[in-house]
């Protein structure tokens, strides 16, 4: 097996990681005792796949009813990653 870029993005509220296996989506979120746990969102073979999930995810969770708004939403998303991945 390949060895995989071990791999750890906070793209608020989203956290990316990986495994020698997969790249990890979660998503954080407060438990029932108040605790911030991450819950899995999805499990994807390529980063390309987890990105991709994560602008939908941006986008299905947000009001945007304009082109604009919509294409605001992806720049904030692009900009959380791209300042993350610089970190690397």
């Amino acid at each position: 097996m390949k060895d995989r870029l071990m791999l750890n993005l906070d793209v608020d509220p989203y956290k990316i990681t990986a495994d020698s296996y997969n790249f990890i989506l979660s998503k954080k979120a407060v438990s029932k005792r108040g605790k911030e746990v991450l819950e899995v969102v999805g499990y994807y073979a390529t980063l390309e796949g987890v990105f991709k999930r994560l602008l939908g995810e941006a986008v299905g969770n947000s009001d945007v009813k304009t082109v604009k708004q919509l294409l605001d939403k992806l720049e904030d998303v692009h900009s959380k990653i791209s300042k993350e991945a610089k970190k690397l």
